[in-house]
């Protein structure tokens, strides 16, 4: 680097950096290649001083309009300068009086500008910033004004907008205001979000539980537009739902907002379960036996101790298998090593061939309890699979890649940090080895294929649903299911065909160092649940029972772990239609 040339020396700037400029350029280089490099350190000096560049630059570049300068950090991302004419449109006019949280100081301004016929110049933000404000100080009078001026300066508000009047007028009561401006908003073509009916449903269900066609409402709207309630949202709804009279259809208002609920939910949480169980004890209808709920302990077989209700096992449907088909197809073409033809060509060797039923994850089951000191990827725990499955009347498909069905073994993770060279395999590996290719149980993808994609496959490949396949893995697939299936449906799938395994306490083994340790010789499978965990429900023509599953603390209650075989949590609801 060197000083500029045109200067007779070294420029430096107001904020104390040199300007300088690469070697062998000219005033001919793009401003991209400039930076700005505090003296005797080399660093570059933050953007905020690209003006002081701009001012230098500019006066002798020929490859930048004087009055139009980019700054560095822009011309670097492909920035495009700014048309000077535009200058000062997105600027903030109530910027000072925003930053204070000055309503007076702000309408004021805004009142000045409207009489001179120059508040089409006040942005939307700027009239968003005074909503606010108004929010804060629970001044629904002003909001009106504020909108009166949005519409004589003919600035379309958007969702922002309304979302903020909504909750100025409900913090101050007026809730029948509140549903005008939402129907408005409606009407206008805007789709509220979520937040948008936040305000309404709290006022609704802490202020108005005597009018529960309010909640109603609100909730009609909601499902028209296609939103689908949270835990926070739903919670107190439900409360609202179960102090209902039955004559006001309380049965089925409580099956629509735990179906919206259970659309993007499958469980609760702990404090949702107790909080839903106090306020239902609470209820006058629970006095009267019409209304109860209750925290219960489920076990594997489904059965609740509370009502006698048996949980389903719902399994993945027709369009949801398809759906898993189509889109692992697309994500294989978006790999570069032609994994979307590979596939294919998977889906077509499987129906030339016998049904499998049951599909091994070789890599996930090789590698289990193998991160120890000599550990390595074991075929044995693989073949202790393969024998199992046989042994009760399947028909095994072992899902390998090529790099485990060659003459060497790989390490495990705990020897990969140690940098320890692949192992040879033993004669009695490659007889296995040879033994499943001869009983044309092995399916190798290419190396540069995922995997994961072919036993993924695998468990929709099939339209014949009276036999059902099944995977041996322990993996969650969360990297993969979540990606082409909402939460409700990836649990179905990944709970209703997916088998855990398990090889036991690790044991010591003598004949090496202690630090060595041998697996136990025994294997355990864990087989799916013979239910569902998600929100379940039984109606009749006289009561109505719901299941929701409810979360554990601190861990993860979708999953089968070892704790599989203890009984979980549910959260059950019944209501019973009054005579």
């Amino acid at each position: 680097l060197r000083p500029r040339r045109d200067s007779g020396g070294p420029q430096t700037s107001a904020s104390g950096c040199q300007i300088v400029e690469p070697c062998g350029g000219g005033p001919t280089m793009p401003p991209a290649s400039w930076r700005y490099l505090v003296r005797g350190t080399g660093r570059q000096a933050p953007r905020r001083w690209w003006s002081q560049w701009a001012e230098t630059v500019t006066a002798t570049c020929p490859w930048r309009p004087r009055s139009n300068p980019l700054p560095p950090h822009r011309a670097m991302a492909g920035g495009s300068a700014r048309d000077p004419r535009d200058r000062g449109r997105d600027r903030s006019i109530l910027g000072p009086q925003l930053m204070a949280n000055d309503l007076v100081a702000g309408m004021e301004v805004l009142r000045s500008r409207t009489t001179a016929g120059r508040c089409s110049q006040v942005s939307l933000n700027d009239f968003n910033g005074l909503l606010k404000l108004c929010v804060r100080r629970k001044d629904p009078r002003t909001a009106k004004e504020i909108l009166q001026h949005m519409e004589s300066a003919q600035t379309a508000p958007d969702e922002g907008t309304f979302s903020l009047l909504l909750k100025c007028h409900v913090a101050s009561g007026e809730s029948a205001i509140a549903m005008q401006l939402l129907e408005r908003m409606i009407g206008s073509g805007i789709k509220p979000r979520m937040r948008t009916f936040v305000p309404l449903i709290h006022h609704a269900c802490t202020e108005e539980k005597h009018n529960p066609a309010f909640a109603q409402n609100i909730f009609r709207l909601l499902s028209e537009q296609g939103l689908h309630l949270q835990e926070e949202q739903a919670l107190p709804l439900l409360q609202v739902a179960l102090a209902m009279d039955s004559s006001l259809g309380q049965i089925p208002f409580v099956s629509a907002v735990l179906e919206s609920w259970a659309s993007k939910a499958v469980q609760v949480s702990r404090l949702g379960a107790d909080q839903i169980v106090k306020s239902a004890s609470t209820l006058e209808a629970a006095r009267r036996g019409l209304v109860g709920a209750e925290i219960v302990q489920i076990g594997d077989s489904g059965s609740c101790p509370r009502c006698r209700s048996q949980l389903q096992l719902n399994l993945l449907r027709s369009e949801g298998r398809k759906t898993v088909r189509d889109k692992l197809l697309t994500f294989a073409s978006a790999s570069r090593h032609g994994g979307h033809r590979e596939l294919q060509e998977f889906a077509a060797w499987l129906q030339e061939r016998p049904k499998f039923t049951v599909a091994i994850d070789a890599a996930n089951v090789g590698y289990c309890c193998q991160n120890f000191w000599g550990g390595s990827f074991s075929i044995e725990q693989i073949d202790m699979i393969v024998k199992a499955v046989k042994q009760a009347g399947g028909r095994p498909l072992i899902v390998i890649p090529p790099l485990y069905m060659r003459d060497t073994i790989h390490s495990s993770a705990n020897m990969l940090r140690t940098r320890a060279s692949p192992r040879t395999s033993t004669d009695f590996e490659m007889r296995i080895k040879d033994r499943w290719q001869k009983e044309g149980l092995v399916f190798s993808p290419s190396s540069q294929s995922d995997d994961d994609w072919y036993w993924l496959y695998f468990t929709v490949a099939y339209e014949d649903l009276d036999t059902p396949v099944y995977v041996i893995t322990n993996d969650e697939a969360r990297d993969h299911g979540p990606r082409f299936l909402s939460e409700r449906d990836f649990y179905r799938w990944r709970e209703g065909c997916t088998v855990r395994f398990d090889f036991g306490t690790p044991l010591e083994n003598p004949a090496r160092p202690k630090h060595r340790m041998l697996k136990a010789p025994h294997l355990i499978l864990k087989p799916p649940l013979t239910h569902t965990r998600e929100f379940q429900w039984h109606t009749s023509k006289s009561s109505s029972t719901w299941h929701i599953p409810v979360a554990a603390d601190n861990v993860d209650d979708t999953r089968r772990g070892t704790e599989a075989e203890q009984p979980r949590s549910w959260l059950c609801v019944t209501v019973v239609a009054e005579a």
